[in-house]
């Protein structure tokens, strides 16, 4: 069964996912981004949710305490700050699939998948890769509760 969160996504598919993590580097193109406080084991390339005041963590649609995401880490200028694309070209990863749908991982905290997840967990779509390294950051803020 799912619940909405007023959104048209429900999940689909195995339950298998290709998780995907972040790689190296600053990202480059257009993008909103805002800077948050982090612990130490955030990396560029998560998928993070607002944790805290001014504060993110490392996202998973495990369970809804740990989503939804607001965003992707683009940068890390010190050990406990990022800056996180909230909407934008983020372009931090490696393997991405051009033009394939990505979204917020299970059991993989900060990681993104090609493939939507399976109940139980939140359903939420992240963006479309439009190269092997560039995430067109496009949260979707009507995810789905699937139960």
């Amino acid at each position: 069964m799912a619940r909405t969160n007023g959104g048209p996504y429900v999940a689909r598919g195995n339950g298998s996912q290709d998780v995907v993590t972040g790689g190296s580097g600053s990202g480059s193109g257009t993008s909103n981004t805002v800077n948050y406080s982090c612990s130490a084991g955030e990396a560029v390339g998560d998928a993070v949710y607002v944790s805290g005041a001014d504060t993110v963590t490392k996202a998973d649609a495990a369970s809804e305490t740990t989503a939804p995401a607001i965003g992707i880490i683009k940068t890390k200028p010190t050990p406990t700050t990022c800056k996180v694309v909230t909407d934008g070209e983020c372009a931090v990863f490696v393997g991405l699939i051009p033009g394939d749908v990505y979204y917020l991982a299970k059991g993989t905290p900060g990681g993104i998948t090609s493939t939507p997840i399976s109940a139980p967990g939140v359903s939420q779509k992240l963006g479309e890769a439009k190269n092997a390294t560039t995430l067109e950051v496009n949260i979707d803020s009507d995810f789905t509760v699937l139960t």
